[in-house]
Parts: structure tokens; sequence; C-alpha cells
């Protein structure tokens, strides 16, 4: 069965200058205490958390996870910023020209993993360093 969803976590703003609050722990006369902190200089606003069972930060680790190529948002083969190579051959159209980068923050952490992406203007064929069927 799946699991019921937490409350969503909601974005607080100062009352004072609109900045956004962050929470934090007070430790103040030896008691612990959620506050949210306006970190403007010259603004001292604080407010007490009053809803405790509202999660104020998610920390979601996924160890295992399949990691997937993931459709690049722009036309990264165009893009003269990232390294190209010349010596990796395309799985789908055998072009010998391919631009690569490293995946994103969270996906197989434990190891480097690079995406290729075929510059083929037909072809734009994207696969992982780990796959071993292309590239």
């Amino acid at each position: 069965p799946p699991h019921p969803s937490p409350p969503a976590m909601s974005v607080r703003f100062c009352g004072e200058c609109n900045n956004m609050l962050y929470p934090t722990e007070s430790r103040e006369s030896g008691t612990r205490q959620l506050i949210h902190l306006c970190r403007r200089q010259n603004c001292s606003n604080r407010e007490v958390a009053a809803q405790l069972d509202v999660p104020v930060y998610k920390n979601v680790l996924r160890r295992g996870a399949v990691a997937a190529v993931a459709a690049p948002e722009y036309d990264v083969a165009a893009d003269p910023r990232l390294p190209r190579s010349y010596e990796m051959c395309c799985g789908e159209c055998g072009s010998r020209e391919v631009v690569y980068f490293q995946n994103a923050v969270g996906v197989n952490d434990d190891r480097l993993v690079l995406t290729f992406v075929c510059t083929n203007e037909e072809c734009k064929h994207a696969w992982l360093s780990t796959d071993a069927t292309s590239g």
C-alpha cells in the first residue's frame, strides 16, 4: 500500500521586509524551539513556529535508484561549451561525433556517470557511460 504523503512544506516570508524566512533552532534559555528567522541585514524579525506537525525540511535519499537518461532541455549537440569526442560511436546511427556531460547531482552519486548525446541532426540519441549496449 502507498504511504500517505506528508503535509506540504510552505515558504514563509518576513512581515517587515518580505524576504524569505529560514527555519532554525533557537536554544535560548536552555530550551529548544523552532523559529523562522529573517536573514536580511538590519532586520531582526523572528517568528516562533506555530505548526510543528508541518515539516520544514525533507531530505530524500534514494539508494539503488536506476539512472535514466534525462532528455536534455535544449540542443546540447550545438552547445559549444560542452566537450566533444570523436572516438565514441553512436549505437543508433553510427556517427563518431558526440558531446558529453556529467549527470546531475543525485544520480548515481557513488560513481561518475557521463551522458553522451549524438550530434547527428537526425539522431540525437542519448546514452549513459554505464550502458554496455550503446556507445
